[in-house]
Parts: C-alpha cells; sequence; structure tokens
C-alpha cells in the first residue's frame, strides 16, 4: 500500500506535501474524470488537523493534475480518539452544514465512556438537533475512528469541563437546576441589541461583544426595488436556510450583473456585509425594470427584505429580494473637546497588517477634527506621497492638516555586506538603480523577462533603460500573475545575449549598480553574462 507522498509528490512543481499527510497510506482511490474529481481514503497513525488536510487537498488539486476538487477521507487508530480532536470535527462539518459555526462558536466537549458531551457557550441545541448535527457528528467519528459515540448536548457557561469534581456532580438535580437556568438566560439573551432611536433619527445600533458593528439610519430609507416592507432586520449570521421570509441590511462589497440568453433580462449578483456575517443576493429582472437597480453601487447600504433560498447554480444560499432600500449608514463622530493626535498608524503598505489607503486614514481623521496625523508603517516610506496629496487636497479646501512622517525602523545586522566589491565612486557620482523580472528564483535554472534601470548623477536621473527580455520558454501562471508579463509580451523582445549586453553597456563598467535584494538580481545578470561569455566587474549596493 503506497503513501500519499510517493504517489503525488512528483506531481507537485512548487510545494512539497507536509510530512503528516505525506506518510498517510491510500487506502482507495477513485476519480471522475468529467467532474475532474478525485476522492482519496487515506488511513493515518495519528489524528491530523483539518487545516492541514485542507491545505494538502488545494495543493494537490492545483498541481499538475489539474483537477476542480480533491478529497481526502481520513482513517485514525480508535485509540487516538479524544475530545480534544472535536474542534477539527466541527471544522469539517462546516464545509457542509451551513450556518453551523455561530451556533457551535467557542463550544467544548468531555468525552465519558461512550458519550461526548457538547458544552455550548452561546446555546442553541434545538437548532443543533433540528440540523441533525449529533447524528452527522456521531457518523463522522464512526467513518474516521471507526467507533460508535452518543452525542449530547449541554449549556454550563466558563467551566472547567475537565475538572473531575465537575464531571461527578454534573448530573445532581442541583446542577441540572443550574445549568438550565444558565441556558435560558444564554438563549433570552440577544447579542445583537437593536436601540430604537427617536422617529426622525430610528437607527440599528449593534454591539458583537465589545466591538461596535457598522450602523444604519432606518429614517433614510429611499425605495430601490419593490415596495417597502415592515420587519425587524436581524443580523446576516442568523440567517438560516430554513429562515424563509426575513428583513436583513447590508454594505454592498461586490456586485455583478449579466444578461439571458435571451436578451430581455438582467441576473444581478449582489454580495452585501452587515460586519456580522455577508450575504449573496439574487435578482432576476426585466431590462427596462432596472434602471434604479443598475445605480447600485460598491459601498452602499441597502435594507432589504426577502426570501431565502438554496441557489442551485451557484451552490450556495442567496436572498431574493421582494424590496429593497438605500439607507445611510450612521457617521462615527469623535466629540472629545480637545482631539487626539495619533502618533502611531499603519496604512495597507504595512504587510500583513494595515489595510486602509493613507488617504482614507487622513481624511478620517480631519472629518473627526482632528489636527494632525502620523504614519508610522512598518520599515517603509511608500504611503508617503499619497499621504502628501491627501493633505494637499486638505489645504485647497481650505481646511487646515498636517502629516508627520515616520516609519516603525528596524535595526539591520551589519555584519551582513552592503556593498559588494570596490570602487572609488563619490556619492555624486554615476549610479545605476534597477531591476529585474524573472521566469522564477533560481539564476541557474530561470530566464530574465524584463530589465529596467535609471541612470543617477550626482543625485539626478540622467538616463533610462528598459527592454522585455524572451526567456525562450513559457512563462509560469504564478509569475503572470506576480509581474503581469505574459508569453505574448516577450515573444518579439530580445533574446538573453543582446538583452545583457545592452544592459552591460548601459552601466559601464565604473558604475556602481544599486537594487532592492541585489544578490538575486545580480546573480541572474551574472548568470545569463557567464553563459553569453561577458564580463561583469561593477560594485553593486543592496
Amino acid at each position: 500500500m503506497k503513501t500519499i507522498g510517493e504517489l503525488f509528490n512528483r506531481y507537485l512543481e512548487d510545494t512539497n506535501l507536509i510530512p503528516p499527510i505525506e506518510k498517510g497510506a491510500v487506502e482507495s482511490m477513485a476519480i471522475d474524470a468529467k467532474k475532474r474529481t478525485m476522492d482519496l481514503d487515506v488511513a493515518f497513525s495519528q489524528p491530523v488537523e483539518r487545516r492541514v488536510l485542507f491545505d494538502a487537498e488545494k495543493s494537490l488539486a492545483k498541481s499538475r493534475l489539474n483537477l476542480n476538487f480533491v478529497n481526502i477521507h481520513p482513517r485514525f487508530p480508535a485509540e487516538t480518539f479524544s475530545a480534544d480532536y472535536y474542534p477539527q470535527l466541527v471544522m469539517e462539518l462546516s464545509r457542509h452544514m451551513a450556518s453551523l459555526n455561530g451556533t457551535v462558536k467557542d463550544s467544548t466537549a468531555v468525552l465519558e465512556e461512550n458519550c461526548l458531551t457538547i458544552f455550548l457557550k452561546h446555546g442553541g441545541s434545538e437548532r443543533l438537533v433540528k440540523k441533525k448535527f449529533d447524528k452527522e457528528l456521531s457518523k463522522l467519528i464512526d467513518r474516521e475512528f471507526g467507533i460508535s459515540v452518543k452525542i449530547e448536548f449541554d449549556g454550563i457557561l466558563q467551566v472547567d469541563h475537565t475538572d473531575a469534581s465537575f464531571i461527578q456532580k454534573k448530573n445532581t438535580q442541583q446542577e441540572k437546576a443550574k445549568r438550565q437556568a444558565v441556558v435560558q438566560e444564554i438563549e433570552e439573551y440577544e447579542p445583537h441589541n437593536f436601540e430604537r432611536k427617536n422617529k426622525e433619527n430610528t437607527s440599528i445600533s449593534i454591539r458583537k461583544g465589545e466591538t461596535l458593528v457598522p450602523t444604519v439610519v432606518l429614517s433614510t430609507a429611499k425605495p430601490i426595488y419593490g415596495k417597502p416592507g415592515k420587519g425587524k432586520p436581524i443580523p446576516i449570521e442568523k440567517v438560516a436556510p430554513d429562515s424563509g421570509s426575513v428583513t436583513i441590511w447590508g454594505e454592498v462589497f461586490s456586485m455583478e450583473q449579466k444578461e439571458t440568453r435571451d436578451g430581455q433580462r438582467k441576473i444581478y449578483s449582489i454580495q452585501i456585509t452587515d460586519y456580522t456575517g455577508s450575504m449573496t443576493m439574487k435578482i432576476i429582472e426585466m431590462k427596462d425594470q432596472c434602471k434604479q437597480l443598475d445605480a447600485i453601487k460598491k459601498g452602499m447600504a441597502l435594507l432589504v427584505r426577502g426570501e431565502i433560498n438554496y441557489d442551485k447554480y451557484d451552490r450556495e444560499i442567496v436572498l431574493r429580494p421582494r424590496s429593497m432600500c438605500s439607507v445611510e449608514k450612521r457617521k462615527v463622530v469623535d466629540n472629545a473637546p480637545e482631539k487626539r493626535v495619533e502618533l502611531h498608524l499603519h496604512t495597507n503598505m504595512s504587510s500583513m497588517d494595515g489595510i486602509n489607503t493613507a488617504e482614507d486614514l487622513i481624511n478620517r481623521a480631519y472629518e473627526w477634527g482632528h489636527k494632525a496625523i502620523a504614519i508610522t508603517d512598518h520599515g517603509v516610506a511608500q504611503a508617503f506621497p499619497d499621504a502628501m496629496n491627501a493633505v494637499e487636497a486638505i489645504q485647497k479646501r481650505g481646511g487646515d492638516f498636517k502629516i508627520l512622517y515616520g516609519t516603525e525602523a528596524y535595526f539591520i545586522n551589519d555584519m551582513v555586506p552592503v556593498v559588494t566589491g570596490d570602487s572609488k565612486m563619490p556619492l555624486d557620482g554615476t549610479y545605476i538603480s534597477f531591476d529585474l523580472e524573472t521566469t522564477g528564483l533560481s539564476a541557474a535554472n530561470d530566464r530574465i523577462t524584463e530589465i529596467g534601470a535609471v541612470r543617477i548623477v550626482n543625485g539626478e536621473i540622467t538616463d533610462t533603460f528598459c527592454t522585455f527580455v524572451n526567456p525562450r520558454r513559457p512563462i509560469p501562471a504564478k509569475i503572470v500573475e506576480l509581474t503581469g508579463i505574459t508569453d505574448q509580451m516577450v515573444q518579439d523582445a530580445p533574446e538573453e545575449e543582446q538583452a545583457v549586453r545592452d544592459f552591460l553597456e548601459f552601466c559601464g563598467q565604473d558604475s556602481v549598480l544599486i537594487a532592492h535584494n541585489a544578490p538575486f538580481d545580480t546573480s541572474f545578470i551574472k548568470a545569463a553574462a557567464q553563459r553569453c561569455r561577458l564580463k561583469v566587474s561593477n560594485t553593486y549596493i543592496d
């Protein structure tokens, strides 16, 4: 019996299977050639995290096998099952059961003999039973571990369920009464508190824990589609497949439209979010009735009433609107008499941290009456031009605002050489700042696709150089996605020898080369020069 690694590692070009996965023994394999799917029954020696399994499925599907879906059905030894694996089983069931995560969020489990007791922090046991979550969970455990386990629900809140004294007492009448009281309190508690303001300024104020979720002003509702209906809006996260008729609000973050084959109707797919969850709205309407629907734009807030249905085409739960109104979102204001000055702010130029542009952040601070704001991105100054332009726009409108330019600086390892080579070039001398695009990361195996450079003399740009390079090989899809350079763009470009020769002539022998991550770019230039019997002796600075 072969392992996954033995069967499939050769199909993976850029990534390898994670070690816990590649050692799994493949018991059976089923391939649907028409649907381009593959199902694998795999035996593992110990339980594997679901995220690892999901990543392996994606890696196999995106490999040279070129499949639409890959499903790994794991098998684990019965003696390895424990309540600690319960969250992983929930992740698996969430892929097939809609609206499950909200009910079982923060839930824990305790295993006693052949009974798995699930403690629900937010109540909702009746809903889970109605959705047959307990039966599906029992089936999943039987399928993967080969054991029969009974599922029960409980509602104790903030209790250490692994404590032996608690487990001993949990069946007493007193403990049952306490549990029932807690469950009732949870189910009666409304985590999304809808507060009615005065009639002239009716609004929805939603608090989820301690996080303030955006609100809308209901009195500003303007009909867009259908007749406005009555009904208390509910959070999107509470919408279930069997909810029927609902009223929700949401901000449009994506919208698509297309015509039907007969050209008489339009189909709209509108994605909205109220920041508790997201929902797709589907509308099919005659073209001559779509004027107001065409006016819907990204960022608009909508109040919608309609029916929850399963869309067979998109294979997801959607909302079929009967009425739709535009509403204004309530603006957050700063009522402090003395405004603060934010001295620690990350824009979208801070990788894996900030998500808003400098312009958006500066305009919001100005709207709140702040007089200044600081930009402190992670080790970069790329947001400075946008920040400067945003402040100039404010000042042109007669506003008063100041930008403080900063950065979160990092110590560098000064043992790593920044300058490679030896040159007596003064600071006001001639430098060549350049950058490459390539087909991959290996200077020996991959090739250059573009060279761009500028000559800097005494701190000023005096000349430029730019050329595509024909690598004489297909450019990988991932590289096309990263660089935007396609095979068609380079098919008539100079080949490697001519392009590198022209670049070295542009540089000259005495100029100092400058590049970001210079060892990478210079390694490609040197490798190409060696293949073409050209000489590269320039000093370079990283």
